[in-house]
């Protein structure tokens, strides 16, 4: 899977066909960061 940045750039230059994978990607990195931070805080309560 390509860096964020590198579809990112990719869509503005017009050289990416499926766009929807910009959307799948922010939504896959929102989750991962969610994940993170809900493991952090099930630390601090610990």
């Amino acid at each position: 899977m390509s860096s964020l940045f590198d579809m990112r750039m990719k869509h503005k230059t017009g050289q990416m066909n499926e766009t929807h994978n910009l959307k799948l990607a922010r939504k896959k990195i929102a989750q991962i960061k969610t994940a993170m931070n809900a493991n952090k805080a099930k630390e601090e309560q610990s």
